[in-house]
């Protein structure tokens, strides 16, 4: 797509991410298996959504050419990967905080 060309999204694109959003929450809810390790879990749910992100933007049209790949492949990792850092800490200061409350209680 050019500069001079206008990005509209059709039906079928906004139909598309939908369903992509909810299969991503549906794996993302089925995260918690306790009967594999942490690692792999991880890296199923990495390469699960990957697969439908990518998906999503090949069948919409969106990727022209293997630079829009690198970029959109980029973008992907840049995002993933700070979204668990987000998430990283907040666990971490939840627990944090927990502990304090639990130290509270236990003083009493």
């Amino acid at each position: 797509m050019t500069q001079a060309q206008t990005f509209t999204d059709t039906r079928f694109n906004i139909i598309t991410i939908l369903v992509a959003s909810f299969i991503t929450e549906v794996i993302s809810q089925m995260i918690g298996n306790e009967k594999i390790s942490a690692g792999l879990t991880y890296l199923i749910h990495f390469g699960l959504i990957s697969v439908i992100f990518l998906g999503t933007f090949y069948v919409n049209g969106w990727i022209n050419s293997w630079h829009g790949l690198l970029i959109v492949v980029i973008n992907f990792l840049v995002i993933y990967l700070l979204v668990w850092l987000g998430i990283i800490v907040w666990n971490k200061a939840s627990a944090k905080e927990i502990n304090k409350q639990l130290n509270k209680f236990n003083q009493k």
